[in-house]
This record gives C-alpha cells, sequence and structure tokens, in this order.
C-alpha cells in the first residue's frame, strides 16, 4: 500500500466513525450545534461586509475640494522672511585698543540702524 492510499482509507475510517458519534447525539445537542453554527456563520458575513465596506470607501468630491483648498491656503499664507543679517565689525576694532568715546558712537549707530529698521516694519 502507498502512502496516500493509506491516509485516504485513515480519513475515510475518521469520517465514519464521526459520523456514527454525530448519529449517536441526542437531537436537543444537535439542535444547538446547529444554531451555534448559524450564529458563527452571521457574524463571520458580517465582519467580511464590514471590511469590504472600509476597503471601498472612496473620497467623495467635496471633501477633496476642502482638503485641497486647505493646503492651497497653508502654502499662501505661509511667509518665507529672511532675516537681516548683522554687519560684521571691523577686524581693526578688535585689535586696536578703541577709546570709550568711539565705541559709544558705534552703539549710538547700531541704536539708529535698529530704530530704522523698526520703521520700516511698522510701514
Amino acid at each position: 500500500m502507498t502512502l496516500q492510499s493509506k491516509s485516504g482509507t485513515v480519513e475515510q475510517q475518521i469520517n465514519a466513525r464521526l459520523d456514527q458519534a454525530n448519529a449517536a447525539l441526542p437531537e436537543s445537542v444537535k439542535q444547538d450545534i446547529g444554531a451555534a453554527r448559524l450564529n458563527a456563520q452571521a457574524k463571520a458575513l458580517a465582519l467580511t461586509q464590514k471590511r469590504t465596506t472600509v476597503r471601498n470607501w472612496h473620497f467623495t468630491l467635496p471633501a477633496t475640494f476642502t482638503s485641497v483648498g486647505v493646503a492651497l491656503a497653508v502654502v499662501v499664507l505661509v511667509s518665507y522672511k529672511q532675516t537681516p543679517l548683522i554687519p560684521v565689525l571691523p577686524a581693526e576694532l578688535l585689535t586696536l585698543d578703541v577709546p570709550l568715546k568711539d565705541l559709544a558712537l558705534l552703539e549710538d549707530l547700531e541704536f539708529a540702524d535698529w530704530l530704522a529698521e523698526q520703521q520700516e516694519v511698522l510701514l
């Protein structure tokens, strides 16, 4: 005997014994098993329908226009403003002993420059 024929006969013997055990069950147990089977099939069908509903969900036209409109508004409203560069102090001022009067004049010049920038921002 080959392996397939042995497994075929084993399956037939198992099926025959299960059929005999099923026939020996009381009628109330058979009805309970049938009800449980129907309940499980109904739950499986509901779950399958729920999955296909979620999978087949498409964007609607108004939702697409709304999202595109919001994206365009964000792009238009975002402005890229470069920060002004602070001028570098000349190297001579760093290496020489600068009198206090010259430093005060330099601070006044920086303040006047800052004040002019603030006026430009306000206008």
